[in-house]
Order: structure tokens, then sequence, then C-alpha cells
């Protein structure tokens, strides 16, 4: 079997996150047990506990979609995918604004997944994304009170020339890029100070 670097890293993404998420399913069932068994009112301590583990679990999904294997036979539901999505913003300061589309291939659900890690980078203030899907490419729309993305880190999606030395914190801009040169070409679209409007193919 040959592999690139490319799908090796989403192995390794795959099986870290499978991995995950059985011992935080097992914790989620032993925390709704305990909550079962107590007399109300809980303990805020333990429905601390329980947020934490139903976050957690939310985002190993998520990120195992992000920046997993993504089979091109493989079809998701916009509902499935927008109840992924919806699960791993809440709480934390963005929110999703998700219309409803055609089931999609995987690999696209994972392009939508890494543009709104992109996205979420530019929004250190937080805000909303507004997300459709046309049938033949994402769209999508950040706005917040404080917009912020480094040129170089939009010239990752949008530019063929592109040269820039990445924090791990940022490897989602990177792994985009890769799958978009795989595929129909890069992204387009425009930013300012109060919104990014970005078109994914």
């Amino acid at each position: 079997m040959s592999a690139t670097t490319h799908d090796l890293t989403a192995m390794i993404a795959s099986r870290i996150c499978h991995d995950l998420i059985s011992p935080l399913g097992a914790i989620s069932n032993g925390v709704e047990l305990l909550q079962l068994t107590m007399a109300p009112p809980l303990p805020p301590e333990l429905q601390l506990i329980a947020d934490s583990i139903r976050s957690a679990n939310a985002r190993t999904l998520f990120l195992r979609l992000a920046f997993g294997i993504a089979g091109e036979g493989q079809l998701m539901g916009q509902a499935e995918l927008s109840a992924l999505v919806s699960a791993w913003a809440e709480g934390g300061r963005i929110r999703i604004d998700w219309q409803p589309g055609a089931p999609c291939s995987r690999s696209k659900a994972r392009r939508a997944c890494l543009a709104l890690l992109c996205l979420e980078a530019a929004l250190p203030q937080g805000g909303v994304i507004r997300v459709s899907d046309d049938g033949r490419m994402w769209r999508f729309r950040a706005e917040g009170r404080r917009v912020r993305l480094p040129p170089e880190l939009w010239h990752m999606l949008t530019e063929p020339q592109c040269e820039i030395e990445l924090s791990p914190g940022r490897i989602q801009f990177a792994l985009l890029r890769g799958d978009l040169l795989e595929g129909a070409g890069l992204a387009a679209g425009r930013i300012d100070e109060e919104a990014i409007e970005l078109l994914v193919p």
C-alpha cells in the first residue's frame, strides 16, 4: 500500500479521534448514571463535568471529520452535518447559521469543516458564520466585532503561489489548501474589517 504524507496525516488524525471517542463516551455514560442516582438539586460540579464531556465529545467528532480520512464514495446528509457543526459550536464564541442543502460527499463536508476552523481563527472576539451550499460550492459569510486574518493566511486559500511557516494552531489553512489544490481549485472571496466572504469548491 502506498500513501502520501497527506493521507498518512489524515489516517493518524482519524485514529487518534477514534481512540478518544470511546473513553469520552464511557465517561459521559458514567456521569449520566450519577445524575440518575442522585437526588436533585445536582451539585454544580457534576453539571460542569457533564457539560465539559459533551463539548469534548462534540469537538472530537467534528475534528475527526475535519482532519481525518474522507472517502469519496461516502455521503453525508445535511441534517447530520448541521447537527455535527452545531454541537461543535455550542457554548463557544461562534454562532453558526447553517442553510440546508443536498447531501454531499464526505470530502466536501471535510472542506466545510476546515473552512469553519479557518474562519473561527479570523473571529477572535466571536461572531456569526452563515453557511450555504448551492450544489457547486460552499458559501461562507463570517461577521464579527473584529475580523482579523493575516494576509498570508488568506492567500493560502486563494492564491496559487504562497509560502508561509505555520504554527500548529493554523494547520487547518494548510490542510484546506491541500484539499482544494487536489480538487476543483482554490477558494475565492473577499475580506475586510467587518466580514469575510469565502467560496469553497
